[in-house]
């Protein structure tokens, strides 16, 4: 829509220019030379122009007409450069991919016993939680986070940086945009597929700091099509995952016959799916 507008303004510009010069009536013999150089790629925009007015009559006419034609000229390159070459907002909202789901607030807060905004919070600190666990090799926080299916892959490729001596540095995430797609609730599970654009700086280094893949100088604008679920059934003990005993989670977090820490997720948000829909470069 405001595309259309600048665009009604650009004509009705031009229209009044030309109808003020037809009135005017004026033939000038004088030289008038210019170039206008520009390119203009991704979001930026460059450009030049120069001009130049050499020795003129106007015979019996006075050089003010003259002057306003050209006045009109440049201004009429300036509209198109600002009008048409203008550079793109970098703080526009990122065009969802998504439909979104038509659920309100007070339906989804009944559904989860949580507000949407709380929810989209969740969403983003799950998310940003294991970036940086992914980051820093911190496989009790993605365990937490994750599903088992999911934690088992990521540990996987993790390992495999390892063992290249390289780290994925994830860092300055900002969430740009959040919104839910479905909701899906069976007996046992409630999933919720998610819409989550954000932004951040995203390269792999080597054991020496240096950058192997990626640019550490650009942003990259990532959109998700992110799944969470959730147990409806509050468990208060399950079974250890290093012995195999039986562990109160009301009494302890930490395993009485091998003293592990017991990481559950039998009742809390986790991350269950992440597909990545788009992403482009910022820089």
């Amino acid at each position: 829509m405001k595309k259309i507008f600048r665009y009604l303004f650009l004509i009705l510009v031009v229209g009044l220019l030309t109808f003020n010069i037809y009135q005017l009536r004026v033939s000038a013999d004088s030289g008038f030379g210019g170039s206008y150089g520009g390119s203009s790629g991704g979001s930026s925009y460059g450009g030049g122009y120069s001009g130049g007015y050499s020795g003129g009559s106007y015979g019996s006419h006075s050089s003010l007409p003259g002057e306003i034609i050209s006045t009109s000229l440049l201004l009429v390159i300036v509209l198109i450069i600002y009008f048409l070459k203008s550079p793109k907002r970098g703080n526009s909202l990122p065009k969802r991919l998504l439909k979104e789901s038509t659920i309100n607030d007070e339906e989804f807060k009944q559904l989860i016993n949580m507000s949407k905004d709380e929810f989209y919070q969740l969403v983003f600190k799950i998310y940003r939680d294991v970036q940086i666990a992914w980051m820093n090799f911190d496989y009790d926080t993605l365990q937490n986070n994750l599903t088992n299916d999911l934690f088992n892959m990521y540990k996987s490729q993790l390992e495999t940086l390892k063992i290249k001596n390289q780290t994925n540095v994830m860092k300055n995430i900002i969430c740009k945009d959040t919104y839910i797609s479905n909701i899906n609730s069976d007996d046992n599970t409630i999933s919720i597929k998610v819409g989550l654009t954000v932004t951040c700086k995203d390269y792999i280094v080597d054991k020496n700091n240096r950058v192997v893949r990626g640019n550490a100088n650009n942003s990259v604008e990532y959109q998700y099509l992110l799944t969470l679920i959730r147990n409806k059934e509050i468990k208060t003990t399950i079974e250890c995952p290093h012995c195999g005993a039986s562990v109160n989670l009301n009494a302890s977090s930490v395993c009485e016959y091998c003293h592990s820490t017991i990481i559950s997720n039998t009742h809390d948000w986790v991350l269950s799916k992440k597909i990545t829909l788009n992403q482009r470069s910022l820089n």
